[in-house]
């Protein structure tokens, strides 16, 4: 997909400029759909972190208690983070504005267990020292961490069609299903349109049904509203009735 996308864009700019007529890779490239829904299920959570090792369990789990983005996460710089408020702030989020991430007991305890280097602003640096590199120089690499160590993990763990971002998913998921109301939800997830959202909304029953509990008390104050003027509709005819007229 990447591929057709890069030569997609390749004709594209050939068309601009006038070098060929056509783009014959128009149309083979399908956008990926955003009603992907796949969330981490307590079960198969258990099974995938009896597969990592802690510094390894720290990257999946800090994913899950913030909803950060993969290049937000994997990026994660010191200065962004202020524990004493807990939270974290992401300078520059994928729609070009920064956004305010509140941090979880747990998060906090996993940031606090990071070794950090000395001048080193990465939260989540390379240890690497292949090819002469200097530890700390750079972050850990996402696709890297998730080719040698996350997809094996999974695969290990027998958790099936599950990708990085799905933990992303498992962070909102979790929020929709603790009744957190879908617009708050929205708003830690830094999405842009409300639509982007909806697809969690399904997975809150609970609040769904609190909220149309409303209604019941509604009907019940037109109920008695109703059966008042029935009442006074039914006194009103019984005094006609009994008057006679002047005498």
């Amino acid at each position: 997909t990447h591929e057709l996308s890069f030569l997609r864009r390749v004709f594209s700019l050939a068309i601009r400029d006038g070098l060929v007529e056509t783009n014959p890779v128009r149309g083979l490239v399908k956008k990926p759909s955003n009603e992907r829904l796949r969330y981490l299920t307590e079960e198969e959570e258990s099974r995938l972190h009896a597969e990592l090792k802690p510094d390894e369990w720290d990257l999946v789990e800090f994913a899950i208690q913030t909803g950060l983005r993969q290049g937000e996460h994997f990026g994660l710089k010191w200065p962004w983070i202020e524990i004493q408020a807990d939270v974290l702030r992401v300078p520059t989020s994928k729609g070009g504005a920064p956004r305010t991430v509140p941090l979880t007991v747990t998060a906090i305890a996993i940031l606090r267990n990071q070794p950090r280097m000395l001048r080193c602003q990465w939260v989540w640096p390379t240890r690497s020292r292949k090819g002469g590199a200097t530890p700390g120089r750079n972050h850990r690499n996402a696709r890297n961490f998730c080719r040698r160590v996350f997809v094996p993990a999974l695969k290990r763990a027998e958790i099936e069609d599950f990708t990085w971002h799905d933990l992303r998913h498992t962070f909102a998921s979790r929020l929709a299903m603790e009744s957190v109301d879908i617009r708050t939800i929205k708003e830690l997830m830094g999405h842009k349109r409300i639509e982007m959202t909806m697809r969690y909304a399904h997975l809150a029953p609970s609040h769904l049904h609190d909220a149309v509990k409303h209604l019941d008390g509604y009907a019940e104050r037109s109920a008695k509203r109703r059966k008042r003027a029935n009442d006074g509709g039914r006194s009103g005819t019984r005094s006609g009735t009994d008057y006679a007229g002047p005498r």
